[in-house]
């Protein structure tokens, strides 16, 4: 997959509201933009090695390169820019099943590993072109990641089913800067302690094909590789967030044509991971103490009909919505030119709507022609740490069209367009949180046209 988009540059509110579509002086002088070509390839393999024993090993390699280009937003943070991340990675996974008097019990275990490595380099930058002797990054940066899991499910009498297990993690950096050398060197490994995640969760089936179900659950996310090298500097003082989380939900389905999934959760994050933009342009990220995130994730689906030998085979409706309470418990960031302390405790979380919902229509033919239409709304959202400025709320409008065509019993044909923002609407796609100067806006894609054939062979 290839990507290539210019980077206009973030706005103020005067320029976005004077013309949305505009560029910032140093993007046209230096025709700034992001590209990227990727590709993935995964495989996976289930087999049974005894009746009541199957294991499944999944493996994949994948590639992004990032050829040569000019990016950044100004003199300071300008750059011109080539990188390239490789990776290869497997899972093996083993399920035994075994019946203790009445209760049908299920132990799976597991371990995952992934490395990645990849490179950054750049130079000056001057009127779009390449300075040669101003070598600015020169970094390899390998991402290595093990997981080893345990998992036991329990189906008990009266329809409940517990289910207890966790994982432990390991993740380091292995930094090599053939940049700088001596005292200001980067090289080096960052190694994160172990972290055990244990989880529990309990459900019970109800008699109407329905069903409630609750957890508790410990987790970890680590910084990315963007996060761990940002801007050509090296942080190594980053910390994985991490949290107790808190869910309880309801879940059926009723006369076999309306699906609801609703869950409520609450989780009190630590070591939170926040983006702070500089005078630069430039960006650094650092843990912002503890923050609590609440939510409410509901689904529902209604099929309007279902009749696979009708011209019409299928046609649904479906609404999803989102509520987010993020909020910071305790958050207090020291003023790089005044020493002063702002404390930001009790506010929100920039750069989440607290509301969000789409909704949309799908159809299927008999003859392979298939179609939707999908509706999005997103509520205003903060864009500073001190919540004294927010960005409007906006709605979508998309639309897609496709032929599918299965044929010689494994090959799928898909041939596919379709329109997105239907009404042209202006919104921030890229909302610069915290920018600094006032400069947050960076315009969404207008309306667009797009198109694809994929072709599909199932083993």
């Amino acid at each position: 997959m290839n990507r290539n988009f210019d980077l206009p540059g973030n706005l103020t509110l005067e320029e976005y509201q004077d013309a949305p579509r505009q560029s910032i002086p140093f993007a046209i002088e230096n025709n700034t933009r992001l590209t990227s070509e990727s590709a993935n390839l995964g495989a996976s393999y289930q087999y049974d090695l005894l009746d009541n024993l199957t294991s499944t090993t999944a493996l994949y390699v994948s590639n992004s390169a990032t050829p040569e280009h000019p990016t950044g937003t100004n003199p300071f943070s300008g750059e011109f820019f080539k990188g390239n991340t490789s990776g290869i990675g497997g899972r093996i996974t083993t399920a035994y099943t075994r019946s203790l008097g009445m209760v049908e019990t299920v132990f799976t275990a597991g371990a995952e590993f992934q490395k990645d490595r990849g490179y950054s380099i750049s130079f000056g930058l001057d009127e779009g072109e390449l300075v040669a002797d101003d070598l600015r990054e020169s970094i390899e940066l390998v991402t290595t990641q093990q997981i080893y899991f345990a998992q036991m499910e329990l189906d008990l009498p009266y329809d409940f089913i517990i289910t207890g297990g966790g994982s432990l993690n390991y993740l380091d950096y292995a930094v090599e800067d053939m940049l700088h050398t001596g005292t200001s060197s980067q090289s080096g490994l960052l190694k994160t302690e172990p972290t055990i995640a244990p989880r529990f969760s309990l459900v019970k089936k109800l008699d109407n094909d329905f069903s409630i179900h609750g957890s508790i659950g410990r987790g970890f996310s680590p910084p990315g590789r963007h996060e761990i090298n940002a801007n050509g500097r090296i942080n190594s003082n980053l910390l994985p967030e991490d949290g107790v989380n808190y869910e309880i939900g309801l879940r059926g389905d009723a006369l076999n044509r309306l699906n609801i999934d609703v869950t409520a959760y609450t989780m009190q994050l630590n070591n939170v991971i926040i983006q702070r933009r500089l005078e630069s342009g430039l960006s650094r990220f650092e843990n912002g103490g503890s923050a609590s995130q609440k939510g409410i994730e509901a689904m529902a689906g209604y099929s309007l009909f279902n009749s696979p030998n009708s011209v019409f085979t299928m046609g649904s409706l479906w609404i999803n919505y989102t509520y987010n309470d993020y909020t910071f418990k305790n958050y207090q960031l020291q003023d790089d030119e005044t020493g002063d302390i702002h404390d930001f405790s009790g506010n929100q979380i920039p750069g989440i709507s607290p509301h969000v919902l789409s909704t949309g229509f799908d159809i299927d033919t008999h003859s392979g022609f298939y179609g939707n239409v999908n509706f999005y709304f997103f509520d205003d959202r903060y864009i500073t740490n001190a919540n004294d400025v927010a960005d409007e709320g906006y709605t979508l409008l998309n639309t897609k069209l496709g032929y599918r065509l299965k044929f010689a019993n494994n090959f799928i044909f898909d041939l596919h367009t379709g329109i997105k923002n239907i009404q042209n609407t202006p919104y921030v796609g890229t909302l610069g949180v915290n920018g600094f100067g006032g400069r947050y806006y960076n315009l969404g894609t207008p309306r667009s046209f797009y198109g694809g054939v994929n072709l599909k062979y199932q083993f």
